[in-house]
């Protein structure tokens, strides 16, 4: 471990000396020119003022609102909710028509909603 802090100071110290005595580089006297006023090929543009920033709002979603369109059967499973309307019954999820309506009637369940 001595020997590993002898040799890292010993480096050191070399390099410190070796940098220090090496020749000097003299200034030179150069003077870089003058920048150049450039006429511009084309006027330049006018300024225009930025209108209105306009931020369109995402609402998020609930989570839960997917079961709206679930609704349990009489064994306690939620299955897709069916209505039933004059016009014919569909499931309220993907608008598709139900099959099943006029098979049992004793499955659907008349809830009135406002």
């Amino acid at each position: 471990m001595r020997t590993m802090v002898a040799i890292l100071a010993l480096g050191v110290a070399t390099a410190g000396v070796s940098r220090a005595g090496g020749p000097k580089q003299k200034q030179s006297d150069f003077v870089p020119p003058a920048p150049k006023q450039i006429d511009p090929a084309f006027p330049p543009l006018p300024m225009v003022k930025p209108g209105p920033v306009i931020v369109i709002r995402y609402q998020r979603t609930d989570t839960r609102d997917v079961w709206q369109h679930y609704a349990p059967s009489r064994l306690g499973r939620m299955v897709p909710r069916v209505v039933s309307t004059p016009y014919g019954d569909f499931y309220s999820r993907s608008g598709e028509p139900y099959p099943f309506a006029g098979v049992s009637k004793t499955a659907i369940l008349p809830i009135i909603v406002d």
